[in-house]
C-alpha cells in the first residue's frame, strides 16, 4: 500500500469514528496524529500538538510593570512628556487625588508606551497633598489643572476635557498602567465608522486576571463586568464588540461629541454611573460604544476609591444607581433581565443571529484563493449584522490573521480547548453553522446534528474534491486514484445530504450536483474587489502565475507550462520571463528556476507584480471550483489565458473576458496573441473587470449571501430528530 493509499484509509477510519457516537469521537485525535504524521511528517505533528495545547499561538502581550509599592516620600525619577506637534490627536485626562506613587507610575507607563507628538496629558489635581503636588510639579510637559477642593471624578474629567486640544479625549484613572500600543488601538477604532462615539480598553488586574472586557447593564440598572476574574486571553474576550458601556477607568470619546452632550452628567457627581450614563446618552444620539481588546490597561481597582459601597466615595455607586434608573427607564426596558445565564447574549449589543463557521484554519487571505473567499465571506456576515464565531480545526491563533478577524468583530476559538466537547455544550446557541471542506465538515457534522436545538447547517464545499481527484486520475490514468476519488465522492455527497444547504463555487458544480442533491445547492463564488485604474499595456512586461502550492494542481500546472508551453512562447517572445508567486513551492517547482523562470515564492503584497506583468496564465489540467488565480487577475485588470478547466464555472466567455486553450500549441499561441496585441489586451482588461464586478464583486455576493443566510437563520435552530 502506498503512502497516499494509507492516508486515505486512515481518513476513512476517522470518518467512521466521527460518525460513531461520543465513544468513537474520543479516538479521533489519535487517528489524526497518524494522518498528520504520514501527510506532513513528524515535525508537523509536533507543531499541531503544540497548537492544541495552546502553545502554538503567539504569546499574549506580557503584563509587565513595576509592582513594588513605593513609600511616601520616596524619591521618584523625573519624567518628561514629549511635546505634542501637528500630529496631536488625543488628550489624555487623568483626575488625581493624592496617591503620588500610583500617579507617577501611570505617567511613566504613558511616556514609555505611547508615541510622542500625538498626545498631550492633562492632570486635574483635586486638592492633593504636598507630596503629590511636588511630584506633579516636577513632570516636564504636563498640562496641570489644580483645584483647591475635591471636585470629584465627574467634575475633574469635565474640567480636563474642556481644556483638551485633541480630536479625542481619553479618560484614564491614575491607578492604571498602560501597555504597548494601547492608545493607537483606541484611536484607530474610531476610523472605522463615524457613528462610533466611545471606545474602551481591556482592563486587567495586577494579578493578570481580567477585570472587564466591556460592561453589561441589566434591565434593573445593575452592571456586570464581563469576564471578571477570568483569563484575559480567552477567545471570548479577544474580539471587538459593541457593548452597553465601557469603564471610565480607560475610555476614549470624540471630544466634539462629548462637548455636544454636555460632558459627564453632573447629577452623578462626585462619581459612579457617569460612564454608563454617557454610553446610554451616546446611543440616544445614534452612536455606538465599542470594546477594543487590543488596548490593554492594568487597573489597580479600588486603589483610589476603595471597594466598600457602604461608606466613603464608593457609597455613591448605590445612590447613583437609582438616579440612572430614573433617567434611562425607557432604554432599560430593552435590556436583558439580570441573569448570568444570558451573558453569552448580553455581552454583545448586536442583535443579529449567531453564525458558527468552521474551516481547517484561519484564512491566510494573502496566500491562497480559498482564504481570500473565506475572509470576504466572514466580512460579509459581519456587515450583515450577524454575530460570527470562527473555529479553525487546527486551533491555531496564527497571526496576523487571527487578530484581523477579531478586529472585524469575530470571535475566534483557538488555543487550549476541546472543539467537539465545545460544540456538544454550545452548539445549540448558534442559529447557523457553516462547515467547510468535506473531511472537516464530516468531523463536526454529527455533533451538531445531535444538538437538542441544532443550527441550520450549511456545507461549503469550497470546491468539489472528488471532481478534482477524478480529473487527476483521468489525467494520470491511475485506477487507484479513481477509486480514491469515488470514496471522496461518497463522503462529500453524504455530508451534502445531511446538510440543510450546500454552497459550491461554480455554475458547473451546481449543475453536477442538482440531480443528486436537489434545490438546496447554491452558488457562492470567489469574491473580489475590482481595480478601477490599471497601468496600461505599454508599461508591462512578462507573464505571471499565482497560486499556493498546498493546492496540488498548481504544481502540475507550473511544471506543464515550463516544460511544454514556455519553449513554444520563447520562439516568438525571446527574453520574456515567467514569474511564479505562491507559498509552499515544492522542490519540483524550485528546480525549474532559470534566468527566464523566476520562482518568487510567497509575496506579501502581489499588487506591484500584478501591475508590472502583461498577462496571467492558468494552465490548470485538473481541479474543481472557480480558480481564484483567474478571477483575481481579471479583477486587477490583468488579462488571463487559461485552460477550460481553469475557466469553468466563472461565467467568463472565451475571447471576450479571457482566452482559453486546451493544448500546449494553442495555449502558447493565445499567450503570444494577447502579449503582442495592445487593442486585444485593453479590451480583455476592461471586459474582465466588468464581468467580475457584476458576478463576483463584493456587493453582488453580499446581496446573494445575505438572502441565503436570511433563509437559513429564519429556519434554525431546530429540534433534532
Amino acid at each position: 500500500m502506498t503512502r497516499n493509499e494509507l492516508i486515505r484509509s486512515i481518513r476513512r477510519v476517522k470518518l467512521r469514528l466521527t460518525n460513531g457516537g461520543a465513544g468513537g469521537r474520543l479516538l479521533v485525535p489519535f487517528v489524526e496524529v497518524c494522518e498528520f504524521s504520514l501527510s506532513h511528517g513528524f515535525k508537523e505533528v509536533i507543531v499541531r500538538s503544540r497548537m492544541r495545547l495552546g502553545r502554538g499561538v503567539p504569546a499574549p502581550q506580557p503584563i509587565t510593570y513595576d509592582a513594588a509599592p513605593r513609600e511616601v516620600g520616596e524619591p521618584m525619577a523625573a519624567l518628561t512628556i514629549p511635546p505634542p506637534d501637528d500630529r496631536l490627536a488625543t488628550s489624555i485626562v487623568i483626575p488625581v487625588l493624592d496617591n503620588a506613587a500610583l500617579t507617577h507610575r501611570c505617567l511613566e507607563s504613558i511616556i514609555k508606551e505611547t508615541g510622542g507628538g500625538t498626545y498631550e496629558v492633562i492632570v486635574v489635581d483635586n486638592g492633593s497633598g504636598e507630596h503629590t503636588r511636588q511630584m506633579l510639579a516636577g513632570v516636564t510637559g504636563l498640562r496641570l489643572i489644580r483645584n483647591e477642593t475635591n471636585e470629584g471624578f465627574v467634575g475633574a474629567c469635565n474640567q480636563g476635557a474642556a481644556a483638551a486640544k485633541g480630536e479625542f479625549v481619553v479618560f484614564l484613572n491614575n491607578d492604571t498602567i498602560v501597555l504597548a500600543h494601547w492608545l493607537d488601538a483606541l484611536v484607530r477604532t474610531f476610523e472605522r465608522d463615524a457613528r462610533i462615539g466611545a471606545v474602551g480598553a481591556r482592563l486587567v488586574y495586577p494579578t493578570e486576571r481580567l477585570q472587564e472586557a466591556g460592561g453589561i447593564i441589566w434591565n434593573d440598572g445593575h452592571g456586570w463586568n464581563y469576564g471578571r476574574n477570568e483569563d484575559p486571553n480567552a477567545p471570548a474576550f479577544g474580539y471587538v464588540r459593541e457593548v452597553d458601556y465601557c469603564s471610565g477607568a480607560c475610555l476614549a470619546v470624540r471630544r466634539s461629541l462629548f462637548e455636544s452632550l454636555g460632558g459627564f452628567d453632573t447629577r452623578y457627581s462626585p462619581a459612579y454611573y457617569e460612564d454608563v450614563d454617557l454610553a446610554f446618552r451616546l446611543r440616544e444620539a445614534g452612536y455606538r460604544v465599542l470594546y477594543q481588546p487590543a488596548s490593554i490597561v492594568v487597573h489597580f481597582e479600588g486603589a483610589t476609591a476603595g471597594t466598600d459601597t457602604g461608606s466613603g466615595l464608593k457609597a455613591y455607586q448605590v445612590v447613583n444607581h437609582q438616579k440612572f434608573i430614573e433617567r434611562h427607564a425607557g432604554a432599560l426596558a430593552g435590556q436583558y433581565p439580570h441573569d448570568p445565564d444570558l451573558l453569552i447574549w448580553a455581552r454583545d449589543r448586536r442583535r443579529g443571529k449567531r453564525v458558527l463557521v468552521i474551516d481547517h484554519m484561519v484564512p491566510h487571505h494573502d496566500q491562497d484563493a480559498g482564504s481570500v473567499r473565506m475572509y470576504a465571506l466572514l466580512r460579509i456576515m459581519v456587515d450583515l449584522g450577524y454575530r460570527v464565531t470562527f473555529l479553525p480545526d487546527n486551533l491555531a491563533g496564527l497571526e496576523p490573521y487571527t487578530s484581523e478577524l477579531q478586529q472585524l468583530g469575530i470571535e475566534v476559538l483557538c488555543g487550549r480547548m476541546q472543539e467537539l466537547a465545545f460544540l456538544e455544550q454550545h452548539g445549540s446557541e448558534f442559529d447557523v453553522a457553516v462547515l467547510c471542506r468535506a473531511h472537516f465538515a464530516a468531523k463536526y457534522l454529527p455533533v451538531l446534528l445531535e444538538c437538542k436545538r441544532r443550527p441550520f447547517i450549511i456545507f461549503d464545499t469550497v470546491d468539489l474534491h472528488y471532481l478534482r481527484e477524478q480529473r487527476q486520475a483521468a489525467l494520470e490514468d491511475d485506477a487507484g486514484l479513481a477509486r480514491a476519488a469515488e470514496r471522496t465522492r461518497e463522503i462529500e455527497v453524504g455530508v451534502m445530504r445531511a446538510s440543510d444547504m450546500v454552497w459550491v463555487t461554480s455554475t458547473h458544480e451546481a449543475e453536477l450536483l442538482r440531480d443528486d442533491i436537489g434545490t438546496k445547492v447554491e452558488i457562492v463564488p470567489m469574491i473580489h474587489a475590482v481595480r478601477r485604474d490599471v497601468p496600461p499595456f505599454a508599461a508591462r512586461r512578462n507573464i505571471l502565475f499565482i497560486g499556493s502550492f498546498r493546492h496540488p494542481p498548481n504544481e502540475d500546472a507550473v511544471i506543464y507550462f515550463v516544460q511544454e508551453v514556455l519553449p513554444l512562447i520563447r520562439t516568438r517572445l525571446p527574453g520574456v520571463q515567467f514569474l511564479v508567486i505562491g507559498a509552499h513551492a515544492p522542490s519540483s517547482v524550485l528546480a525549474l528556476a532559470s534566468p527566464d523562470v523566476i520562482i518568487r515564492g510567497y509575496v506579501p503584497d502581489p499588487a506591484p507584480i500584478f501591475d508590472a506583468c502583461r498577462l496571467s496564465v492558468a494552465p490548470i489540467r485538473y481541479g474543481a471550483g472557480v480558480k481564484g488565480k483567474v478571477t483575481h487577475s481579471l479583477a486587477w485588470g490583468l488579462p488571463a489565458v487559461a485552460t477550460p478547466v481553469a475557466a469553468e464555472g466563472t461565467q467568463m466567455v472565451d475571447g471576450l473576458h479571457l482566452m482559453t486553450a486546451s493544448d500546449p500549441a494553442s495555449f502558447a499561441r493565445r499567450v503570444i496573441e494577447v502579449y503582442e496585441d495592445e487593442a486585444l489586451w485593453t479590451r480583455l482588461s476592461h471586459a474582465g473587470r466588468e464581468q467580475v464586478e457584476a458576478y463576483l464583486g463584493y456587493e453582488a455576493i453580499r446581496a446573494s449571501v445575505g438572502a441565503m443566510l436570511e433563509r437559513a437563520s429564519s429556519a434554525g435552530p431546530r429540534d433534532s430528530p
